[in-house]
């Protein structure tokens, strides 16, 4: 595998990353960084090559991460940034990137099972494509270039919930030419309902997910009011 790829999930005590990481780092394809949130502290990640503790939400927390490893930016061609609900195996994550560095893609993640829960129906892997273009990349499981990950860092220093990132990055990539997309070549099973402890978190701190989506369009102009390229925006 030609591209160095670090994997940032940031786990709590019921994690099911090890299902794609798997127990050691040896042999693995990929590096890996948990980020914990969870609260014991003897707890151990011998499948990891970082460890950082940060009670947080998950974009905020991954921002901080990069406060304590600012070399890993500079360190990798690609980040996945997966839910810790997220059931894979370590070959799918290998052809997963394999498909992005092929394609040249800015922004790309795996298509959900169909047996997964879900938001939206665009990420229900369709197998007659290896990959489809799309103007959309969900905040579940994306997969970013270094340099998606570089101009969305400052962003996920504000928000918890992450809601509107997706949208921003199919944004920039109309903007610039970029492609992002689905790769239907490899497919990941989201286990638990979407809007769990993060939607609960969020909203004991007197915010929403929703309220965070909206400054997110806003700071990039974007009509939270509209539908944006056929997928719809919360309201």
């Amino acid at each position: 595998m030609g591209s160095r790829t670090l994997a940032i999930v940031r786990c709590g005590d019921k994690s099911l990353h090890k299902s794609w990481t798997g127990e050691q780092t040896d042999g693995r394809e990929f590096d890996v960084a948990i980020s914990y949130f969870g609260s014991n502290e003897d707890l151990t990640f011998p499948e990891a090559n970082y460890v950082h503790r940060k009670k947080a939400g998950k974009w905020d927390g991954i921002f901080d991460f990069f406060q304590e490893f600012p070399d890993a930016l500079e360190a990798y061609d690609f980040f996945w940034l997966p839910d810790d609900d997220i059931k894979a195996t370590p070959e799918a994550v290998i052809k997963m990137i394999e498909l992005a560095s092929k394609h040249q893609l800015a922004a790309s993640q795996p298509a959900l099972s169909h047996q997964s829960y879900y938001s939206h129906l665009i990420t229900l892997r369709h197998p007659q494509y290896e990959v489809r273009y799309t103007n959309f990349v969900e905040i579940m499981v994306p997969l970013l270039s270094q340099e998606t990950m570089k101009r969305s860092l400052p962003k996920f220093a504000k928000t918890k919930s992450g809601f509107g990132l997706d949208f921003i990055w199919g944004k920039w990539a109309e903007e610039s030419g970029d492609k992002i997309g689905i790769i239907d070549a490899v497919e990941v099973f989201h286990t638990r309902p979407v809007g769990g402890d993060l939607h609960k978190m969020i909203e004991k701190t007197g915010d929403s997910s929703n309220s965070e989506l909206a400054i997110e369009l806003q700071s990039e102009h974007v009509d939270g009011n509209a539908d944006l390229g056929g997928v719809s925006v919360p309201r």
